[in-house]
């Protein structure tokens, strides 16, 4: 159970940390770039929804291949 323990504060630790780092990290950006930052993040977004597709179509892609070696 000790190394569960462990894992547990190590995952707990990087839970609470996440936002302020994610914070800090924006404000810099926009720090640096200015209002071009804002464009950046809503590209990302953007991209997000498109990588998960053609991840799923990779996926389908990749199935149907298998089957057909089989």
């Amino acid at each position: 159970d000790c190394p569960s323990f462990q894992d547990l504060t190590t995952q707990l630790y990087i839970l609470i940390s996440w936002p302020a780092q994610i914070s800090l990290a924006f404000y810099m950006l926009y720090d640096t770039l200015g209002i071009a930052f804002v464009a950046g993040i809503f590209v990302l977004l953007l991209l997000i929804p498109t990588n998960a597709k053609i991840s799923t179509l990779v996926k389908r892609a990749q199935a149907k291949q298998i089957s057909l070696k089989d």
